[in-house]
């Protein structure tokens, strides 16, 4: 035992050597003590500084017995104490919850420890797990493949397992056997050493058992039914009023959760005979049997214990939040009353300026807590950070939501899903990110199925916000036609990411520091490269709204995150980080995620705008209007991919000079406008100008001849674009190039006539004519009233 401690604290000592100084999970004697005396001094003094508010934000001191404790500060109605550990601490509380759980794996003694200690790391309990020689031997054990086909069970001995297990090869005295006795639904098992596997000796031992827990009203075994039925049938004949039948013949494969606990069980057996130095399994089988009935169980998501008796199995008051050096020293009942007393008088002012209304023995006893931790699990993350705010978003932008940007948003959640999935995996599989598995629902492959949910909220939130920030601008206003810039700005910011994937590649190393981090860079990298080839230009002029649909999503991430990482939902391995923290508990490679993910939605929305700008403002090219086909998704993509440096300028020039007659003519308008969709926003600021534009050339014009020849004009472009209609409200559904001869219209028309007369042309396909004639009546109408008025005003002169 000293040598494999010697070896820990040598290996523990070089892996601290690779650390920052500053890093605040392992804590030396020297630095536990500064840590506490700093405490001290500042607690319940008034301090500005940063380094002050940040020390008594991460510690805390509880004083029991004269023994100062450093801690976890309490929150209002906190009544749980969580230890931090000095590093010369660190073995033996590790090997007690190690041999507490049965020589435990990884999750099992994570979740033991994080009851009572936050500072104790996946990496320390690697490292000591790989010098724990039993363990190893267990590892090089090939296992059984078990495939568990579910059988259903809804209450308690509705249906149970029984098993035994050859133990002849090892006899303890006259016992060869072990009889395994499960109850399905729970999982908790019960172990009893057997002489012979007779039916009689089985029916002998199980009946205790059945009296005090009651019998089931199915029973399985995997030794036949003709055995089943000898049992029952033995059974029966001692307990008078009892009925048991015996189960269905099943597959061996359907054996699988009594097989699975065959293994466990044997698994902790094996270790505790190693501990002991002892073949008396016999003897051991009752702290086996408590070691697993008190381990998590993944499939019910609690330990078996807890299934079966609604609470936490106790041990004593080492279950208790009392300091170890306390737990070792206390043998009498005054003992253990002079600590509590010590308790009250030394931190009765602590629990009132926490907001505690604690008895102090309630809190000694508890663990200084109620039996029922009230814990952050991922569903309650999702339900109280991530979902109300989805809800707000939702509430906000529902004006704004259309077909379209259902579609888009839909689409975008499903690429991140589909891309995501595979990644996440392999960064679990890799050790990168744990979960401990109390705090999750279940897993689909090695991902929580709240993580799933992730991927979908983090692109819903962030493209919603999105949708706030870039939807108030024109697209077309944002097109780069010069050739230089654009392709500028195109290919230098790729070649930086073709190297950062290549560098982030390199880097990735499995349990090296650098893992995560280049994890995220040859992730990201390739996407943000395709996104950026077609909408970089797009982007760079939306620079900045699209900045603050990256930020402000990224803010509140990287916050909730770091609550999260607080409450252990989930665990960056050290191992596989840098160890640099962007805000406390919060590593940088985490806020580097959140930000560089939300760099890919925003791109991805920006994607989807400038496509649908480029159809929307060359209805020629791309003449098919919003729908869920395969075709306009193709579409899309090419719209995506154009180049729109190489567009036809003009026709943006053209739907500038609209908006600026909009400006000028209507602030209302304006305003209004913004309301609507993009598309449905550029064609009726097309429609209002045209409007505006032709009133003017018939009001403003003061010379009669001049204001029928404007109006000639416009009923002669009129008659030009809907030549083909067949009645008043005929539409098309694709635009069609109209032969116009823009010549006899440019020499008597103004460049802003011009633009508004070209830019309804490319609309006007799903226009019908009547409003169109109507507004020739009106101004016919307006000319005849001027000449009228100029006649009587003639005669009147005359008469004079």
């Amino acid at each position: 035992m000293e040598n494999i401690r010697d070896i820990f604290y040598e290996k523990f000592n070089a892996m601290l050597s690779t650390k920052r100084e500053d890093n605040n999970f392992y804590l030396s004697t020297e630095k536990y003590d500064k840590c506490v005396e700093d405490v001290l001094k500042f607690k319940g003094k008034e301090s500005k500084q940063r380094a002050v508010c940040k020390l008594l934000k991460r510690y805390d001191v509880v004083k029991i017995m004269s023994l100062d404790q450093l801690i976890v500060p309490l929150k209002p109605g906190e009544t749980k104490i969580i230890y931090f550990v000095k590093n010369e601490d660190l073995f033996d509380i590790i090997h007690d919850a190690h041999i507490k759980t049965g020589h435990g794996g990884r999750t099992r003694v994570i979740s033991e420890l994080q009851t009572k200690y936050k500072n104790i790391t996946y990496e320390s309990f690697t490292l000591f797990l790989s010098l724990c020689v039993q363990c190893q031997r267990k590892q090089k054990v090939p296992r059984k493949g078990i495939v568990v086909k579910p059988i259903i069970s809804r209450e308690l001995n509705s249906r149970c397992q029984v098993d035994l297990v050859d133990m002849q090869t090892c006899k303890d005295g006259e016992y060869k056997f072990i009889l395994n006795y499960q109850d399905h639904l729970t999982k908790f098992i019960q172990l009893r050493p057997l002489k012979s596997k007779t039916a009689e000796e089985v029916a002998l031992t199980l009946l205790p058992i059945f009296l005090t827990f009651g019998a089931p009203n199915i029973l399985h075994s995997d030794n036949g039914r003709e055995f089943s039925n000898k049992i029952i049938m033995d059974l029966c004949s001692r307990w008078e009023g009892v009925k048991i039948v015996h189960g269905k013949p099943r597959h061996s494969q359907c054996q699988g959760s009594i097989e699975r606990a065959n293994q466990d069980f044997q698994n902790i057996l094996r270790a505790m005979m190693h501990d002991k130095n002892t073949t008396k399994w016999s003897e051991a089988l009752p702290f086996v049997q408590f070691a697993k009935n008190t381990a998590y169980h993944q499939g019910i998501k609690q330990t078996p214990y807890e299934a079966m008796f609604g609470n936490v199995a106790k041990r004593g008051l080492a279950t208790s939040s009392l300091p170890r050096e306390q737990i070792k020293d206390i043998e009498t009942e005054e003992q253990l009353e002079q600590i509590i007393q010590s308790i009250d008088d030394d931190n009765t002012e602590q629990v009132e300026q926490n907001g505690n209304d604690i008895q102090p023995e309630r809190v000694l006893v508890s663990g200084f807590r109620s039996t029922y931790i009230q814990m952050l699990t991922y569903v309650d993350f999702h339900l109280i950070y991530t979902l109300p705010v989805i809800g707000l978003l939702l509430l906000i932008t529902r004006p704004f939501i259309n077909r379209s940007e259902i579609f888009k948003i839909a689409f975008i959640c499903v690429i991140a899903f589909v891309y995501t999935t595979p990644w996440d995996n392999y960064i679990i599989y890799r050790g990168a990110w744990m979960y401990p598995p109390e705090r999750i629902l279940a897993f689909i492959g090695l991902v929580p199925i709240e993580e799933y949910m992730f991927f979908i909220i983090q692109t819903l939130l962030t493209s919603l916000w999105t949708l706030l920030c870039v939807r108030w601008s024109t697209p077309c206003l944002n097109f780069n036609y010069d050739k230089r810039s654009y392709q500028l700005i195109r290919w230098v910011p790729i070649a930086f990411l073709t190297v950062v994937t290549i560098v982030g590649y390199k880097i990735a190393i499995p349990g090296q520091a650098t893992f995560y981090l280049g994890c995220i860079l040859w992730w990201v990298s390739p996407v943000i490269m395709f996104l950026w080839y077609g909408a970089g230009n797009f982007f760079v002029k939306k620079i900045i709204p699209s900045t603050i649909a990256i930020v402000v999503p990224t803010l509140y991430l990287c916050w909730i995150d770091q609550v999260a990482l607080k409450e252990n939902v989930w665990i960056i391995n050290e191992k596989t980080s840098l160890n640099i923290f962007a805000i406390e508990d919060l590593p940088i490679e985490e806020a580097f995620f959140f930000l560089i993910v939300n760099v890919i939605i925003v791109l991805a929305v920006t994607c989807f705008d400038k496509a649908r700008g480029v159809m929307e403002t060359y209805t020629l090219e791309y003449p098919l209007r919003f729908c869920m086909s395969w075709e306009f998704i193709c579409q899309m993509f090419w719209a995506f991919a154009t180049s729109e440096c190489n567009m036809q300028q003009s026709v943006t020039r053209d739907i500038k000079e609209s908006i600026d007659i909009l400006t000028v003519a209507s602030k209302s308008f304006t305003t209004a406008s913004f309301l609507f969709q993009s598309g449905i926003r550029l064609d009726l600021i097309i429609l209002y100008s045209f409007c505006r534009v032709t009133d003017d050339m018939i009001d403003d014009e003061v010379d009669v001849k001049k204001k029928k020849r404007k109006f000639e004009l416009t009923e002669k472009f009129i008659n030009e674009l809907f030549h083909e209609r067949k009645s008043d409200y005929d539409v098309q559904t694709k635009p069609q190039k109209l032969n116009i001869d823009w010549t006899k219209y440019e020499s008597e028309l103004t460049d802003a006539e011009m633009a508004c007369f070209r830019a309804l042309s490319r609309i006007a396909f799903y226009l019908p004519r009547k409003p169109f004639d109507e507004l020739l009546e009106g101004y016919k109408w307006d000319i005849e009233g001027v000449i009228t008025a100029s006649m009587i005003l003639s005669s009147t002169t005359i008469m004079s």
